[in-house]
């Protein structure tokens, strides 16, 4: 058996994902912590802990233990796991073990046991909703039990065998109320689960119904079912809910045609709900580039009006070259909302046009002190040089040295050098999650001397540290974007700023959309990159092997900027949202000022990501070391110089 386990230990070795980076072979103890790894996997518990003995001082030794009690669990035995949570309560494994505990009682019918380990652990129930339910049930919370059930049965669409005796118990109690059909019949129908509202809508009023297949058809044509909708004085709320939700959906592909119903029924909605429609209908029209909306906006009510509406009044304005009225919204804006780069530098921009160089220049020279995507272009219209204000961290060795020594950074030193990175950013997040903001800077050093690039930005962001320059903008995997670079025509500083907005050089980042990689490549779309570029390694896999992934997204962004027509801003949009989309904005507004066209995107995120990407283009050109390249020009835009200093 031990051969066997050696035998597959030295299969594994080659997969064990020990990072390039770092040091090539195993030592002793970290051959040994993955024999015990292996013997566990295959029950051969006394080897385990014949290993165990020898790693009594090993870091990552308390995990042994960790999975013994685990397996143990598995086949049926939890006589080691109270002991072992009490033993390591600050390993995040023990969570993942206390969680399977937990499970493990609530099949085994110890509700006393699992009621008071859920409160212990909030998080549990959040986790494990049904278990709780049936905790509390059988504990004799009766009430509660049946609460919860409520909002679980409105929102799930079968109700599993092991609830039986809540569901049983919740039906003597008169439920499901016509109510509570009700809400649930919406849930199901704003989720597109119509079979299961057809189910529902057996119960209820035979005037629900047809609201409900009006609602339906109205998903399928909302314009006809939203113009055919009769006039009337007043709604029954079950009727506003079906109109209120078909109107919101109207407007996402009519604005002004939403608008115009709103109007047209506003007399059968409470003053408070005709606020909130129109509050998002008139944002929603901003965001399409209505120019009605800017007189929307500014005519709602003060109690609605926010940094929101106020933003995107202005943005409508600049759209409009109105810049009288582009000055006054901003001038009017609350101090903290007007004192953000953004709208200092167009507060400044419209006293240009408006003819008062000796103001604009004063607020251009401020924020032209500073770094980031404003302040830049503020430089350049002063003809300034750019401020990059870099400082090294300046942390005592001492500092590091003792952060290093505390047991869970140990940890996830160790998973790093075993290639483990979600296991090392656990322990990592674990033993920092209280720390203040010089311990964090050390952090920030102590991933940096340990090659964990992205680990190492996100510290000194925790730590403020904003100004070290060469830790927060690493020039990681240099030969790869070299490659790139070269093979695809792009600036290597404009690959750098994407990767460094996109994953923050996290080679294994993987998004909820399902992008990976470093450039944060979809498969789909690297696969069609790659199928055009006859790159032999395409597959979802190969997407976080930074060479192939720096030349996929290179070879996409450079597709981007062509289909653009060299522009490197709306290609960078294009790789954010989608070229359809950024064809969509360019048809609503027409690409003339560079500056105005970014500042519009509808999409909050792509706004700040083209905004990123450039001005981390001009510090990676700074740290490259040549004369770093004009936003303006990025943008496509003549380089002008408004004010010689």
């Amino acid at each position: 058996m031990r051969f066997i386990l050696l035998l597959i230990l030295t299969c594994l070795l080659p997969n064990i994902g020990v990072a390039r980076e770092h040091d090539s072979h195993l030592t002793r103890q970290q051959s040994q912590f993955l024999a015990a790894r292996i013997a566990i996997r295959h029950g051969d518990f006394a080897h385990a802990r014949q290993l165990r003995r020898t790693l009594a001082d090993y870091p990552l030794a308390p995990y042994i233990d960790i999975w013994l009690a685990r397996t143990k669990l598995q086949h049926g035995n939890d006589r080691l796991v109270k002991s072992t949570l009490a033993r390591y309560p600050d390993i995040p494994e023990s969570w993942d073990l206390h969680l399977a505990w937990i499970k493990y009682l609530a099949k085994h019918g110890q509700w006393s046991m699992v009621d008071a380990e859920m409160r212990q652990s909030p998080q549990a129930e959040t986790r494990m909703p049904k278990q709780a339910m049936l905790a509390a049930f059988h504990s004799g919370r009766h009430k509660l039990a049946l609460t919860r059930f409520t909002r679980y049965w409105q929102t799930n669409q079968t109700i599993a065998y092991s609830l039986s005796p809540i569901l049983f118990s919740w039906m003597k109690k008169g439920h499901p109320s016509q109510a509570e059909r009700w809400q649930k019949a919406l849930y199901l129908g704003k989720h597109r689960r119509w079979r299961a509202v057809r189910r529902q809508t057996k119960s209820l009023a035979v005037r629900d119904r047809k609201l409900l297949r009006r609602w339906r058809a109205g998903r399928r044509d909302v314009i006809k079912v939203v113009r055919n909708w009769p006039l009337q004085s007043t709604m029954s709320p079950h009727e506003k809910d079906i109109f209120t939700d078909l109107l919101q959906r109207l407007s996402r592909q009519d604005p002004l045609l939403g608008w115009q119903q709103l109007q047209r029924f506003s007399a059968v909605f409470t003053t408070q709900q005709r606020m909130h429609l129109e509050y998002s209908l008139a944002l929603r029209a901003a965001r399409h580039q209505l120019p009605q909306a800017a007189i929307w906006l500014a005519a709602l009510p003060a109690e609605t009006q926010n940094d929101a509406t106020r933003s995107w009044r202005a943005r409508l304005l600049l759209q409009q070259h109105d810049w009288a009225a582009t000055q006054t919204t901003i001038a009017a804006m609350p101090l903290a909302q007007r004192q953000q780069s953004e709208w200092v530098y167009w507060r400044a921009r419209a006293l240009e046009q408006l003819g008062q160089p000796q103001l604009a220049q004063a607020a251009f020279t401020v924020l032209a002190k500073d770094r980031g995507y404003f302040s830049f272009l503020s430089a350049e219209r002063l003809g300034l040089p750019y401020r990059l204000r870099e400082a090294p961290s300046v942390v005592a060795k001492k500092e590091v040295d003792a952060l290093a020594n505390i047991a869970g950074i140990q940890r996830a030193h160790e998973w790093l050098r075993l290639g483990k990175k979600s296991k090392a950013r656990r322990e990592w997040y674990r033993a920092l999650q209280h720390m203040d903001r010089s311990k964090w800077e050390a952090a920030g050093v102590l991933a940096a001397q340990w090659h964990w690039l992205d680990r190492a930005i996100f510290a000194l962001t925790q730590g403020k540290a904003f100004d070290d320059l060469a830790l927060r903008f690493p020039m990681g995997y240099s030969d790869q974007v070299q490659h790139a670079s070269r093979a695809s025509g792009l600036s290597p500083s404009i690959i750098w700023g994407i990767i460094r907005q996109e994953s923050a050089f996290g080679v294994q980042a993987r998004s909820p959309r399902g992008a990976m990689g470093l450039m944060q490549l979809m498969p789909r779309t690297a696969r069609m990159v790659a199928k055009h570029h006859r790159l032999a390694k395409s597959s979802s896999r190969h997407l976080f092997d930074p060479a192939i992934n720096i030349r996929i997204g290179s070879y996409y962004l450079a597709s981007m900027q062509r289909r653009f027509d060299g522009n490197i801003a709306l290609a960078t949009a294009a790789y954010n949202a989608g070229p359809h989309r950024v064809r969509q904005w360019l048809r609503r507004q027409p690409y003339q000022d560079g500056a105005i066209w970014v500042a519009s995107i509808p999409f909050t995120e792509t706004r700040h990501y083209v905004q990123h990407v450039l001005a981390y283009a001009v510090v990676y050109d700074w740290r490259r070391g040549v004369v770093p390249v004009q936003i303006s020009q990025r943008l496509g835009e003549p380089i002008r110089v408004a004010f010689v200093p």
